[in-house]
C-alpha cells in the first residue's frame, strides 16, 4: 500500500493466486523486483510461471496475446513505504546509490523512458537542460541505469545531496540569535493549506502544525488528500484551528476562506479546487522550485514556467504579504534533504506571523512526530531566518551558473567549449558559420532575433556530438567523492542484447575506468582524420555527416530568408535540438527530425513559389 497500510487480511501472494486458481485463471505469471521475494514454485497452482521485474515486458506481452483471463501478480514494496523503512531503520539502508553526470547527459528522456521514476529530475544548466536524480525521492532501484547513456555512475552507500555545505551550520547560532518574536494571529477560526506532492512529507507538516494546536489546547479539524507518491500525485492538508469547537463546523476549508497556503509545490497550489479555496487576503509561503509532472518522462522539453505558476496564484491571494523561496535547493544545500523544505516553509510562515501557534508547541510536535528531528528543528529556524532575511538564500546556493543572456556573450561561451572540445580551430570555424547567419538575419529582418540564436544553440549541439573522446574528457573532468562504477555500453566490446536490440551495458570499476578515461580523452586529436578508430562506425558518420547537411539546410533557408520565411528557417535551425542522445535513441530522434525537415523544406518552397507567382 502506498501510505504504508496494511492489507486487509494480509494475503500472501501464493494465498491470491490460489484464490485466482480455484475461481479458474488457468494463466498466472508472478513478477517480482528481487527474485528472493519469488515464492517456490511448490506453494503455488500447477502452471504458474515465476519471472523477476526485467521480462516484465515480456510478460505482459505474452500475457496480452492469451486467450483467456490471465492475471499478473506483480511483488515489490511500494517506494515511498521503502525510503519510510529506510529512514526509521526497519530496512537496511541502500548499498549504492546513482548520479548523473549533467555534463554528459543529453537529456534525451530514455533513462526515465525505461524506468518511469519521478526521481529523474530536470536541472539546468549552463548548456541547457539537463536531467539529475533527486537524492531524497530516489528508491534506489536501479532501473535508471537501463537507459542507453553513459552518463550514469554509481558509488556506495545511500544516496546523498552533493552539494550539502556543513559551513552554514556554524552560522546557524549567530544567525538565529537577534531573531524577533512575531504577533501571532488569533485563530477566530484559522485556516491553512499544505499543497505539495506525493512522498514529500507535506502532510505530515500539516500534522505537526495541527498536533502544536492540540498540545497548546486549541480546537483543531484536519483533513488530507493524498496522491500517488510514485508519479508526483497532488497532495492537499486542510489545517482548521479555533479556540473552541463550536467554531468549527466543517472539514475541508470552504471557498476563499483560506488564510495561508504553503505551496510546497505550485503547481498543485494552481489545481483546481485548492487555489479557490484562499481568500483574496491570504498569505502564500511558496516554494519556486517547481517539480516536473509525469509529462517529463515523454517529453524532454516540457515547459516548467515557474513564473506562470506564480502569477496565477498571487492573482488569487495577496502578494505583498507572501513569500517565494528556492526552498528544495536551499534545503539540500542546508540539510542534504528536500523534504526539510516542508518544515523550512512553515518557519517562514511562523516568523512573518501567519500561524496561530507558538513555536515551543511546534517544536514539541516535531519532537513528538519522531522523525529527523534534530534536521527539522533546524529547518524551523532556518525558515524563520529566512522570512527575516530572504537574500540569504541565493547566498546559500552559492549563486549558479546562468546561460550568457546576450548573443554574442553565448557565441563566446560555446565556442570556448569548442576550443576544449576540438581546437581554435574548430571554434573559429563555428564562430564563422553563426555570424554569417547574423549577418544575412540583419539584412533581411533588420537585426539578429530568433534565427541567429536558433543557429548559434544547434550548429553547437552538431559540432559537440559526444563521441568517445568527448565522454572521456567529461568524465575524467569530473569529481568522484567516493569510489565511483560507470555504467557504460562500449561499441568495440559490447554485446547486442536479443530481448531489446541495444548494446548491453556493464559496469566499470572506476579504478580501471578513470585512468582510460584520462587516456582516451587525448585522442581527440585523431577526431575526424584516418586514424581515428572510433570514426568508422556507422554512428560516428552520421554525426559528422549531419553538420554538412545542417550547414546546407541553413543556406538554403538563409537564401530564401525574408520575414515570410522566418519562422520556418527558425524551426529547421531548431532541428538539432530534437536529436538527443546515444546509440540507438539518437537514431531515433534523428530519423523524427529527418521527417520534420522534409517537411519544414517542403513548407520553404512553397512560400518561395507564392511570392514568385505574387511577383
Amino acid at each position: 500500500m502506498t501510505g504504508g497500510q496494511p492489507a486487509e487480511g494480509a494475503p500472501t501472494v501464493p494465498h491470491i493466486a490460489a484464490q485466482l486458481a480455484a475461481e479458474g485463471v488457468a494463466r498466472i505469471a508472478i513478477v517480482a523486483d528481487d527474485a528472493k521475494r519469488l515464492p517456490p514454485a511448490r506453494d503455488l497452482p500447477s502452471g504458474t510461471t515465476r519471472h523477476t521485474r526485467d521480462t516484465l515486458d515480456a510478460v505482459q506481452r505474452e500475457l496480452r496475446d492469451y486467450d483467456g483471463v490471465s492475471v499478473l501478480i506483480y511483488d515489490q514494496v511500494c517506494a515511498t513505504e521503502k525510503r519510510r523503512r529506510r529512514k526509521r531503520g526497519t530496512m537496511a539502508p541502500a548499498e549504492v546509490h546513482v548520479m548523473i553526470n549533467e555534463n554528459v547527459c543529453e537529456n534525451c528522456g530514455d533513462c526515465s523512458a525505461q524506468s518511469g521514476c519521478i526521481a529523474i529530475e530536470p536541472v539546468d544548466t549552463p548548456l541547457g537542460r539537463k536531467r539529475r536524480i533527486n537524492p531524497t525521492s530516489c528508491n534506489v532501484d536501479l532501473s535508471c541505469l537501463k537507459g542507453f547513456c553513459p552518463s550514469f555512475v554509481t558509488a556506495a552507500g545511500p544516496p546523498t545531496a552533493p552539494d550539502i555545505d556543513p559551513l552554514w551550520q556554524a552560522r546557524e547560532a549567530d544567525l538565529v540569535r537577534p531573531l524577533g518574536q512575531p504577533v501571532l494571529p488569533h485563530p477566530a477560526p484559522w485556516r491553512g493549506l499544505f499543497a505539495g506532492i506525493g512522498g514529500g512529507g507535506i502532510v505530515t507538516s500539516g500534522a505537526i502544525l495541527a498536533m502544536a494546536a492540540h498540545l497548546e489546547g486549541r480546537a483543531v479539524r484536519t483533513l488530507d488528500f493524498t496522491g500517488l507518491a510514485q508519479k508526483n500525485g497532488a497532495v492537499v492538508a486542510h489545517v482548521q484551528i479555533a479556540d473552541v469547537e463550536s467554531e468549527l463546523d466543517v472539514v475541508r476549508i470552504p471557498f476563499g476562506t483560506a488564510d495561508l497556503m504553503i505551496a510546497a509545490d505550485l503547481a498543485v497550489a494552481c489545481a483546481p479546487g485548492v487555489l479557490e479555496r484562499s481568500a483574496p487576503t491570504a498569505a502564500v509561503i511558496g516554494n519556486m522550485d517547481l517539480a516536473a509532472t509525469a509529462a517529463f518522462r515523454h517529453d524532454s522539453h516540457l515547459i516548467i514556467d515557474v513564473a506562470l505558476h506564480r502569477r496565477t496564484i498571487e492573482s488569487a491571494t495577496d502578494p505583498t504579504r507572501s513569500v517565494w523561496l528556492p526552498a528544495v535547493r536551499v534545503a539540500e544545500r542546508l540539510f542534504g534533504n528536500a523534504q526539510a523544505m516542508n518544515t523550512l516553509l512553515l518557519g517562514v510562515a511562523w516568523q512573518r506571523g501567519l500561524v496561530p501557534v507558538g513555536a515551543p508547541a511546534i517544536l514539541r510536535a516535531i519532537e513528538l512526530n519522531g522523525a529527523a528531528v534534530e534536521l527539522n528543528k533546524r529547518a524551523f529556524l532556518w525558515g524563520r531566518v529566512l522570512a527575516e532575511r530572504a537574500e540569504l538564500a541565493q547566498e546559500i546556493l552559492g549563486g549558479t551558473k546562468a546561460q550568457p543572456t546576450s548573443l554574442d556573450g553565448l557565441i563566446e561561451a560555446r565556442a570556448a567549449f569548442l576550443v576544449a572540445y576540438q581546437s581554435h580551430d574548430y571554434a573559429n570555424r563555428y564562430r564563422a558559420l553563426v555570424r554569417a547567419v547574423i549577418t544575412r538575419e540583419t539584412a533581411a529582418c533588420g537585426a539578429p532575433g530568433r534565427l541567429s540564436r536558433a543557429a548559434v544553440e544547434g550548429l553547437f549541439r552538431l559540432m559537440a556530438y559526444k563521441d568517445e573522446y568527448e565522454v572521456a574528457r567529461l568524465h575524467a573532468a569530473a569529481s568522484y567523492t567516493r569510489h565511483p562504477v560507470f555504467h557504460l555500453a562500449p561499441p568495440l566490446t559490447s554485446r547486442i542484447d536479443p530481448t531489446t536490440g541495444r548494446r548491453r551495458k556493464i559496469a566499470v570499476p572506476g579504478w580501471l575506468a578513470l585512468p582510460v578515461f584520462r587516456l582516451l580523452r587525448h585522442g581527440k586529436a585523431l577526431r575526424g582524420t584516418r586514424l581515428d578508430p572510433f570514426g568508422w562506425q556507422a554512428e560516428r558518420r552520421a554525426e559528422v555527416a549531419l553538420i554538412k547537411t545542417y550547414v546546407a539546410d541553413l543556406n538554403v533557408a538563409l537564401k530564401a530568408l525574408r520575414p515570410e520565411t522566418l519562422d520556418v528557417a527558425v524551426a529547421l535551425a531548431e532541428l538539432p535540438d530534437m536529436i538527443r542522445g546515444f546509440g540507438p535513441v539518437k537514431d531515433a530522434n534523428r530519423a523524427k527530425a529527418e521527417a520534420r525537415k522534409k517537411v519544414l523544406l517542403a513548407q520553404l518552397r512553397t512560400l518561395e513559389q507564392r511570392e514568385l507567382v505574387a511577383a
